[in-house]
């Protein structure tokens, strides 16, 4: 079995939170490179993200944030309350939010109205979020 470097394999545990098997696998695929090993990390968790988006969810939050005047809300959807009340979860609604914010947009009533930029960005901390939780 090939073997990791183990102080990579701690930073990268420690830059993506994702699990210690999925870093390992990252760090082989990538050559040991951190910034590959990120980028195979992010496709990994959009792939995981693809395959449970057939799920049924039931559960979730919806979070609001008022900021100078703007008002920017998202609802979020989960298969179950455990990820709803999950920290992880509600950090994950928070850098969205932020996010919004950041695009300065008058009005975002759906993904179109979005850039194809600011849709990767999204779906950036989407693939990440998956690949951890």
């Amino acid at each position: 079995m090939a073997k990791v470097d183990i102080a990579l394999l701690k930073k990268l545990r420690a830059m993506t939170n994702a699990p210690l098997k999925d870093c390992k696998a990252a760090l082989l695929e990538a050559g040991d490179d951190l910034e590959k090993a990120q980028e195979v990390l992010r496709q990994s968790g959009a792939l995981k993200a693809a395959k449970k988006a057939d799920r049924e969810t039931n559960e979730g939050i919806v979070k609001v944030k008022y900021v100078d005047g703007t008002v920017v809300a998202v609802k979020l959807a989960c298969e179950t309350d455990f990820v709803a009340k999950n920290e992880q979860f509600i950090s994950f609604a928070d850098k969205i939010l932020d996010t919004l914010l950041s695009f300065n947009k008058e009005e975002i009533t759906s993904l179109e109205d979005l850039s194809e930029e600011e849709k990767k960005q999204l779906d950036d901390i989407i693939a990440d979020t998956v690949a951890v939780v």
